[in-house]
């Protein structure tokens, strides 16, 4: 009893310190303009100072705002790029809208050829599986022992599961681009 209780008491203490953005040290350090430029170069939104500063203030330790917005100010700046909008659309990652305006299109415009670039890459994928699932269907028909059948039917099964995982990912993805193509036609 009292090791799943240390055991709990542990795992509740790993999931509260889980929450927090910075530990004790970081707040200590106190480098909020390097902080807040890796925040923006990874695309944060700056809103984030405010899970630093309820980290923090569990030390007494309080947030230079202004060191912080002037290190994100800058970092989103590295973000905010065509590259990085691509990179982003690439690996189907949503973007959660922390460009300034200024910005914003640019990093749009990368941000959809990077979404169509995976889309098309994905429904080519999608495609050859669909042959796949034929090809095997058709070796499931003629064959005639039961293993060469079950082999058969549990490559179906496989490629059937994998059309599913692949059409719900060209679905999203085409929403994704829809998002994106309005977004940047907002834009201007």
């Amino acid at each position: 009893m009292k090791r799943i209780l240390l055991l709990s008491i542990t795992l509740l203490h790993a999931a509260i310190m889980g929450c927090a953005s910075l530990d004790k040290s970081q707040c200590e350090q106190g480098d909020w303009y390097a902080l807040g430029h890796q925040d923006g170069n990874h695309g944060k939104q700056a809103s984030r100072i405010t899970k630093h500063q309820s980290a923090c203030i569990e030390y007494s330790i309080k947030i230079d705002q202004v060191e912080y917005m002037r290190g994100w100010n800058d970092g989103i700046l590295s973000y905010c790029t065509v590259a990085t909008g691509f990179s982003l659309g690439r690996q189907g990652l949503k973007y959660n809208y922390v460009c300034p305006a200024e910005l914003e299109a640019s990093f749009v415009n990368g941000y959809r050829e990077g979404i169509e670039t995976l889309l098309h890459e994905t429904q080519w994928e999608y495609d050859a599986n669909e042959k796949e699932l034929r090809r095997y269907s058709r070796r499931y028909a003629r064959a005639k022992a039961n293993d060469d059948r079950e082999g058969f039917r549990k490559e179906i099964e496989e490629h059937e599961k994998k059309h599913d995982r692949l059409e719900k990912k060209i679905l999203q993805l085409m929403k994704q681009v829809t998002i994106a193509r309005e977004r940047r036609l907002n834009r201007h």
